[in-house]
């Protein structure tokens, strides 16, 4: 499969035309939300995704934009998320790393994962680049959520966590 990109409206448009293809990716899925997209449709592209093979960069580039909540995706190698509000994979059960930036630390308010049995890396202080088919993933602070403004860290089925000790940062109230 080839990299889905979607950065535009128009992007946006063709990844919907889609349909059915995107369940299964053996590929990238880089998004770069917008003002201009309908996050009505962004949610309902997203909502077909169940595995990818290849990493997830999800970036939000205005705080006021309504995210999405990856709703059906079991499986992914790496995860970059960058946007406020919840943070949700309420069916993801496995995933090599799942790195949050913290350019929209403030305003994210929950990281759900109830699901998550198998990870080898949480990262916090992230970056991530896509050029020329190439997705690129990385943290500055790694074994470490930091989402002190988020009420709810849900990561209820993750019996263990093997890499080191987890550090885990959120508002407490």
């Amino acid at each position: 499969s080839a990299d889905v990109e979607i950065n535009s409206a128009a992007s946006l448009a063709v990844a919907k035309s889609l349909g059915n293809k995107l369940m299964i990716l053996n590929a990238d899925l880089i998004i770069t939300q917008s003002t201009d997209m309908s996050a009505a449709d962004l949610q309902a592209v997203v909502d077909i995704v169940t595995t990818i093979t290849g990493d997830i960069q999800y970036t939000m580039s205005s705080k006021t934009s309504t995210n999405v909540n990856f709703n059906k995706l079991t499986s992914a190698n790496k995860i970059y998320v960058d946007v406020a509000g919840e943070i949700s994979f309420p069916l993801l059960t496995n995933v090599k790393e799942l790195h949050i930036d913290d350019s929209h630390l403030n305003y994210i308010t929950g990281v759900s994962l109830p699901a998550l049995t198998t990870i080898t890396t949480f990262g916090t202080n992230s970056t991530a680049s896509y050029a020329s088919g190439t997705s690129t993933i990385s943290s500055a602070t790694a074994n470490a959520i930091n989402a002190p403004k988020a009420t709810n860290i849900d990561l209820g089925a993750l019996a263990t966590y093997d890499a080191a000790a987890l550090t885990i940062t959120g508002k407490l109230d």
